[in-house]
């Protein structure tokens, strides 16, 4: 796995992790039934898969390419309405298996990652990190009150997302035309609350 990285004042991690081998675990969510990787049968069938991705751990219905099989705990570039991002294979997309999620995206599985994936991903999260420091300075030197938590630059490169904690509400254009003309790309500001606070912050181990 990709080594964490340190932004700011807590631990930022890649978003694909891998625990408990008889059941899959994503906050208080449990997918039973899912055990080892021979379990990924129907070889042949052009499953569906849920997959993580996001560092708000988004889950969703992803459909791969013809004849494409996956397994538990596989890393894999992804198209969502976001962008290209990456992503870690679940379990098969059972009926009984969406069901326990709540709003489920959707996309399509591109391709198992590959080492000239990682090498892109690590430049990302560096990016992430400078992002990260950037924003708080121009925060600062506009005294915005509001509190930046994380930042995600998506792996396609399509955008990158500032999350933030704020009472009121923020006027942070100003803030988003200083991020425009530093990376070049397109800006999202994202006001988190403290649920989805903690879902950036935890760390669910292996």
């Amino acid at each position: 796995l990709v080594p964490k990285l340190r932004l700011g004042t807590h631990v930022r991690e890649t978003p694909f992790r891998v625990w408990a081998p008889r059941g899959i675990r994503v906050g208080e969510t449990e997918f039973p039934g899912v055990g080892s990787q021979t379990e990924f049968g129907n070889q042949g069938i052009n499953m569906h898969y849920i997959v993580r991705h996001g560092i708000m751990r988004f889950l969703g219905d992803f459909d791969p390419l013809a004849g494409a099989a996956y397994r538990h705990s596989d890393e894999v570039v992804i198209e969502t309405d976001r962008g290209l991002e990456i992503g870690e294979v679940l379990c098969e997309a059972s009926p009984r298996a969406v069901g326990f999620i709540e709003e489920p995206t959707k996309g399509k599985i591109v391709r198992p990652i590959n080492s000239a994936d990682r090498v892109q991903l690590l430049e990302s999260q560096a990016r992430e990190e400078h992002a990260y420091f950037r924003c708080n300075d121009f925060i600062h030197e506009r005294q915005l009150q509001m509190e930046l938590v994380d930042v995600e630059h998506l792996f396609g490169g399509e955008r990158l997302i500032f999350y933030f904690l704020a009472e009121k509400r923020v006027d942070f254009r100003d803030l988003v035309k200083d991020l425009a003309r530093e990376y070049r790309t397109r800006i999202e500001m994202r006001q988190i609350g403290v649920r989805d606070e903690a879902k950036l912050l935890a760390d669910y181990g292996d």
